[in-house]
């Protein structure tokens, strides 16, 4: 096994590890979604579901199938999807920042959102300060993880990319001579003639005027090529 190939298979390896955490993120905020669901239908009937329900929806959601995009992506090694999946997780990361800034830089940053009549968003707010170390640790893991899965698929994509115009550049030049229809293009051997089915009918038919006169020109006929002519 080469090094390239072995390099190759190590990042694969590290970047499903880490695109599964982005993944077990997305699961467990839709499995939090589902909670909240079913404690608005219980005590907040005569109100709507709120929008923090849907933020959590959406992003699980995105968290989900951006995980999926990756691990088909690097299981098919397919760089239109790496590219996809390269894109998604920027805009991730881009939302994931501007969110971080305008908590940790503004102090009213809470009058940003729209009012939750159900409270669910005070409540989870509530809940992230009371267990603030364990929050920070997620949002670090989940932040390093999607950096990680970022600079890897975007090593991937460039090293199979690379790794296909060497391999079309080494096929180019070592085609064998003779091969038929070699990358779309058949190949032969210089000066020479490749006879079809049509060349040989027409061999086929030149030969039998030729055969005929030599045996008419037995009987008296003229003489052709290859039949002296035969005198009495």
């Amino acid at each position: 096994m080469s090094m390239d190939r072995s390099s190759r298979i190590c990042m694969r390896t590290t970047l499903k590890l880490a695109n599964s955490i982005m993944l077990l993120a997305g699961i467990a905020i839709l499995m939090y979604s589902v909670w909240i669901i079913v404690v608005c239908l219980r005590d907040y009937q005569k109100h709507h579901f709120p929008w923090f329900l849907w933020v959590c929806i959406g992003t699980g959601a995105i968290f989900c199938f951006t995980a999926f995009i990756g691990h088909i992506a690097v299981a098919r090694r397919n760089n239109c999807l790496l590219s996809l999946y390269i894109l998604a997780v920027f805009l991730l990361l881009l939302a994931e920042i501007l969110v971080t800034a305008d908590v940790f830089l503004n102090d009213d940053w809470d009058k940003d959102f729209p009012k939750d009549p159900t409270h669910r968003f005070d409540d989870f707010v509530d809940f992230a300060d009371d267990n603030e170390k364990v929050f920070s640790f997620l949002a670090i893991l989940l932040l390093f993880s999607q950096v990680v899965s970022f600079i890897l698929a975007m090593i991937l994509r460039t090293m199979h990319h690379n790794h296909r115009s060497f391999l079309e550049d080494e096929h180019d030049d070592q085609i064998p001579v003779g091969a038929p229809y070699v990358l779309g293009h058949p190949q032969y051997p210089p000066e020479t003639h490749v006879h079809g089915a049509g060349d040989a009918l027409l061999e086929k038919d030149s030969y039998k005027p030729h055969q005929e006169k030599g045996v008419w020109s037995m009987f008296g006929g003229g003489g052709t090529a290859g039949y002296p002519p035969i005198h009495p």
